[in-house]
């Protein structure tokens, strides 16, 4: 992309701005790619999955170098400029270790895209293209379980079951846009 400017401060401006837009249409797009191959609802783990085993075989339109491809594809835009994919290729291949925390960071991208920055610009649940749903039967059975507990501290007709269930999806999609969700990288952070 070529961006034309007046002033220096402005181009570098520019060329940060558009390279970070870049990476987050770059990833809906992909997303959007593998969704295409879904004809029911798929939980985001089996999804992100698919997402990875699809861009590391499909990644290169040439059909050579589809791992190279993926890693240049999804390179984390926090790290351009510290590092390149080709940094932790051997003559064997990619090392083992950065394969896999590349895979995770990948995980976490994806999973951000539906969670933490769902509500972030012009995303695929903003948009239209995407979006979650919670399971039902288990929100079910987590209220039925609950009838015991609401029978001896609730009065009758206070909270009712339309209401309630209402609720519970509620407090799930805030904390899902909250980072509410599982991942190393917020291991700590539990902690």
């Amino acid at each position: 992309v070529l961006a034309f400017t007046n002033a220096v401060q402005d181009a570098a401006h520019q060329a940060g701005f558009i390279e970070s837009r870049n990476y987050r249409f770059t990833l809906r797009s992909s997303i959007q790619k593998v969704l295409g191959d879904f004809t029911a609802p798929v939980p985001l783990s089996d999804f992100t999955e698919a997402f990875i085993a699809h861009w590391r075989s499909h990644s290169d339109e040439g059909g050579a170098e589809h791992e190279e491809a993926y890693y240049h594809r999804f390179f984390p835009k926090d790290r351009v400029g510290r590092s390149r994919p080709g940094d932790y290729k051997t003559s064997k291949g990619y090392i083992p270790a950065f394969s896999e925390e590349f895979d995770r960071r990948v995980r976490w991208e994806v999973a951000s895209e539906f969670g933490y920055d769902a509500l972030v610009g012009r995303t695929l649940e903003k948009t239209g293209c995407a979006g979650v749903a919670f399971d039902a039967d288990r929100i079910a059975t987590a209220l039925e379980a609950m009838v015991p507990w609401r029978e001896e501290n609730m009065q009758p007709g206070q909270v009712d079951d339309t209401g309630l269930l209402a609720f519970v999806h509620l407090l799930l999609h805030r904390v899902r846009t909250r980072t509410a969700y599982e991942h190393p990288y917020l291991a700590r952070y539990r902690e």
